[in-house]
């Protein structure tokens, strides 16, 4: 990273939850000099900028379990608007506050084993998982340029919201479906050359068959059952990361791309 101290490279983080913060502000009284510096959301992102003397946009973000994907996306579009010539994207997730779970689990949104059972029949509540990510982003034509190595390329990214559904906390299998086929042809791909997809499948009774949905009516149905379109998702690996979860998701797709190897659910 030295090599890219003054440039205008960007930095996007996605958060989440605040253990840290939580457990300093415990005890009030002895709470280090650094505690806003250190523990201020916006610090995630810019105190990375500042470390490596990184003078491109910096930003924190905070989608929930969506965090580092958006985070991507919002890496993708400074490189297209040539605002950065290098994006960095990262995220963090570390338990360590007991309170989390505690209220997660007044939600009825956790499994009691501590794991997520994604396209299971036994699904009924995801597993909390610890994880630290980060990709480096560059113009396809800069990286070969350069003579950089090339784990996967990101052919488009998109973004939109599930709008008033059940709760707040729902998904919308419509708006699931709009946003993939909007991708896509943004992209100019076709849904039927697609042969795996890394969904979110978090191990929930009440999102994951949402989503199976709209992976079966943009996907599946472009497919014959002769030549289906496999599915994944890296939780029933590493657990739900929460706002690392986008970023896992990408980097194992990439793993599996580079290997030509699907790992099992």
């Amino acid at each position: 990273m030295e090599s890219f101290s003054g440039s205008n490279a960007s930095v996007f983080t996605g958060t989440f939850a605040r253990d840290y913060f939580d457990t300093l502000i415990r005890d009030p009284e002895n709470l280090p000099a650094s505690f806003i510096t250190g523990n201020g959301g916006a610090m995630l992102s810019n105190r990375i900028s500042h470390f490596y003397n990184l003078t491109g946009p910096s930003m924190t973000i905070d989608t929930g379990c969506s965090s580092s994907a958006v985070a991507i996306h919002q890496g993708c579009r400074n490189l297209q608007a040539g605002e950065s010539d290098l994006s960095l994207v990262g995220a963090s997730s570390v338990l360590l506050n007991p309170d989390m779970f505690i209220a997660m689990s007044n939600l009825n949104v956790l499994n009691a084993e501590g794991r997520c059972y994604s396209w299971d029949h036994r699904s009924n509540g995801y597993g909390r998982g610890e994880g630290v990510a980060t990709l480096l982003l560059k113009r396809l034509d800069d990286a070969l340029r350069d003579g950089d190595h090339v784990h996967a390329v990101i052919r488009e990214t998109a973004l939109n919201q599930d709008g008033k559904t059940k709760t707040i906390s729902s998904p919308s299998m419509e708006a699931q479906q709009q946003l993939i086929e909007e991708c896509y042809r943004r992209a100019g791909l076709d849904l039927a050359q697609t042969a795996y997809v890394e969904a979110h499948m978090t191990g929930t009774a009440t999102g994951d068959p949402i989503e199976a949905e709209a992976i079966a009516r943009t996907f599946g149905q472009r497919r014959s059952s002769d030549d289906p379109v496999l599915v994944g998702s890296v939780k029933t690996h590493l657990g739900h990361t929460e706002p690392v979860s986008g970023l896992a998701a990408v980097i194992k797709t990439a793993f599996a791309l580079q290997h030509a190897c699907i790992p099992r659910i």
